[in-house]
């Protein structure tokens, strides 16, 4: 009865999560493989129709950790993924930014929640994780699209505040409306000669003074989102399904321990240490689990499928 208990409850947590807040893949970007096979900040979010990949940033916090994303000089980088929703709800973005260039920076972050209903005629978003996750051919086509204010939820230009090359957080809140898919789009802008640079796609967002980072972009559930809820958004799992090991990758947040339940409830592992965030799974057979995540007095519960 115990395990029935705990199957039913863990159940209960990985599944009415994954209906209350929506999934948004390496929302921290971190640095790792992507649909070609090589390691980037920009795994999932691709869409070369529009733009070229937002490069891989090594400075953020000066560890060298690969651990953001950036629009850099003269080029057309973008970041770009789609992502299921519940309709007339509201949400909310977060992140942290910079704009790294002259004393008096104008250039400015664009973040733009762009309309599902507008994605290519006869498109259905499947939502892929990182080694799946198409390159072109879906959702938005153009660019003029993507400019299209007919075609935005809402859009968002963020400067500099003090020129200062500082990281800063933000957020703002949209409502779904009758939509029940949207794509996250952001890019680098501005500057005193974007099109100096002569990119392949010829759109140079941006001048060749500046660049423009992003650390994290996390989508939350406003109207439905518990303390559970908002401290599972801030955990990474990757990769999934995964082989020998899982990175548990958080933004300052302590792991206290981490335990591995098979679907009728028996915890097959157990561990309070990671190392490098990676948890040894090889000693399991293929199949799906429950990864229970202990931090800050709380306990998250994610799905992962060992190969």
């Amino acid at each position: 009865m115990k395990t029935k208990l705990l199957l039913l409850l863990l159940c209960v947590s990985v599944f009415g999560y994954a209906q209350v807040q929506p999934a948004v893949l390496n929302n921290h970007f971190n640095k790792i493989p992507k649909s070609s096979g090589s390691d980037c900040s920009c795994s999932g979010w691709m869409n070369k129709d529009i733009g070229d990949q937002g490069g891989s940033s090594t400075d953020i916090d000066g560890s060298g950790s690969n651990d953001g994303v950036k629009f850099d000089k003269n080029n057309d980088d973008i970041i770009y993924q789609e992502v299921e929703v519940l309709a007339n709800t509201e949400y909310k973005v977060s992140y942290s930014y910079q704009i790294e260039g002259e004393t008096t920076s104008t250039s400015k972050l664009e973040i733009r929640i762009l309309k599902g209903s507008e994605y290519k005629d006869g498109y259905t978003p499947a939502y892929e994780d990182t080694d799946n996750a198409p390159s072109s051919g879906f959702g938005y086509e153009t660019l003029a699209s993507v400019e299209d204010g007919a075609n935005n939820l809402i859009s968002a230009v963020l400067v500099d505040p003090t020129a200062d090359d500082e990281y800063y957080t933000a957020e703002f809140t949209f409502n779904s409306g009758s939509e029940t898919s949207i794509a996250l789009f952001a890019r680098g802008i501005g500057g005193a000669d974007p099109g100096v640079g002569g990119s392949p796609k010829g759109f140079d967002f941006i001048n060749g003074d500046e660049s423009v980072r992003l650390d994290y972009m996390f989508l939350t559930n406003e109207v439905t989102a518990s303390v559970e809820d908002l401290l599972a958004s801030n955990f990474n799992i990757y990769p999934n399904p995964a082989k020998d090991y899982v990175s548990i990758v958080s933004k300052n947040i302590t792991i206290r321990s981490v335990e591995i339940y098979n679907v009728i409830g028996k915890r097959l592992l157990v561990s309070n240490i990671l190392n490098d965030n990676k948890l040894n799974i090889s000693s399991l057979n293929s199949g799906v689990y429950l990864l229970k995540i202990n931090a800050n007095g709380k306990s998250v519960v994610k799905k992962i499928v060992k190969e």
